[in-house]
């Protein structure tokens, strides 16, 4: 709690000190989401609130010199163990002639494929705040990049390990046990402090995006333990990684890839993969409107003893883009077992409310859900949410 601490206060003397060079902006975003059933687990909460608050900081101490600093605090209501906080970023960033460093807490992403991204590799999930994992924590890191004709040039210096964050016992929908985090081990004798390494290297050929990377150090999924006494606990394991991922433009198709190959002493060696299209079209019925159809293929060969539950499974949805003034927006996805046919499906509508608001509505649902399958602890999380976010 002490950096914690610190960290408020010296954001707090920036903020009061920002000068015309320097922005700030903040979202406060209310979240409200209603279950039809009760969890499998035995949670009886029919309505689940939330409240989140994201600032960033953007301090300009010269034309190439600048600071980032990204605060994130989550609290939900009627819940002791649901408040967190976290500094997505608190980096210094230099940029020279053709290269850029970085340096502190930073966020970064990979990936091009909208179900699922096996690339993703850097940050480390924040479960507590999404319960999808694409929310990721700050993660402490020494970035230095080089730009050339041959593509950019990255490495990574990652010195400290940070552990998922999960969600309470009582949040919905959250993963169907409870860990001990306090019994937390590691494979290396170094544990959180074992620096993790990666180099990557992209490049734009007109109509063709692709990077290529290669990862050594702490799987940032843990493997799931249990005591003596039946307590499950998480273990972090080594592994190394060689990742794809690229996507090719074709007008109104896009053809996308995601695909690693991940070794370690500790876990079964294995491919993974995300590949597929989408197919938009423009101007519908002589409007504004896009339409846009997404496929998705998931194959992990690790099959059932995969630690996620798309080993074998087909994602098919649709896009609708109104391109108004309120940038309102649909997207439908549904993502199938291609063996069991069990299935989730997800729905977002978003649109402006003004200059400053935002509304969004979201809804999942599982159905056919198998009694030996991962995703069957899920199949009474039906739910709609509704989120009103303030951006000032």
């Amino acid at each position: 709690m002490k950096y914690i601490f610190y960290a408020l206060v010296l954001l707090c003397t920036l903020i009061a000190k920002v000068s015309a060079n320097d922005t700030l902006s903040s979202t406060v975003t209310f979240k409200s989401a209603f279950f039809s059933e009760e969890a499998t687990t035995g949670e009886d909460r029919p309505q689940l609130s939330s409240l989140t608050f994201k600032s960033e900081l953007f301090l300009d101490f010269h034309p190439k010199v600048n600071v980032v600093i990204a605060p994130n605090f989550y609290y939900e209501h009627l819940s002791e163990e649901r408040q967190h906080f976290d500094l997505r970023e608190f980096i210094l960033n230099i940029a020279g002639s053709n290269w850029d460093l970085r340096f502190g807490l930073g966020q970064e992403f990979w990936g091009v494929t909208e179900s699922r991204h096996v690339v993703d590799v850097i940050g480390q999930s924040d479960f507590s705040a999404d319960f999808s994992g694409d929310e990721k924590l700050g993660q402490p890191m020494i970035n230095a990049s080089w730009y050339t004709d041959y593509g950019n040039f990255g490495i990574y210096i990652l010195p400290l390990f940070r552990e998922a964050e999960f969600a309470s016992s009582d949040h919905r929908p959250r993963l169907p046990i409870v860990l001990n985090t306090d019994l937390t081990t590691y494979e290396s004798d170094k544990e959180e402090k074992m620096p993790d390494v990666a180099l990557r290297w992209d490049y734009n050929l007109r109509s063709w995006d692709v990077g290529l990377h290669l990862f050594s150090g702490t799987d940032r999924t843990p493997q799931i333990l249990a005591t003596e006494t039946g307590e499950l606990f998480p273990r972090y394991r080594l592994m190394s990684q060689f990742g794809i991922d690229t996507q090719l433009t074709l007008d109104a198709l896009l053809l996308k890839l995601e695909t690693i190959y991940r070794v370690g002493d500790e876990i079964i060696d294995h491919a993974e993969v995300a590949t597929g299209l989408e197919y938009t079209f423009s101007r519908m019925f002589g409007s504004e409107m896009s339409f846009g159809i997404l496929l998705e293929y998931l194959h992990d060969d690790r099959d059932e003893e995969a630690d996620h539950p798309f080993e074998n499974d087909v994602m098919a949805g649709v896009r609708l883009a109104f391109n108004d003034i309120n940038s309102s927006s649909f997207l439908l996805t549904t993502i199938t077992d291609v063996e069991s046919n069990s299935s989730f499906v997800e729905a977002t509508l978003s649109t402006r409310i003004g200059p400053n608001f935002t509304l969004d509505v979201a809804g999942e649902w599982w159905s056919n859900t198998d009694e030996d399958e991962s995703i069957n602890a899920f199949r009474n999380e039906d739910n709609i949410e509704l989120g009103l976010s303030w951006r000032f």
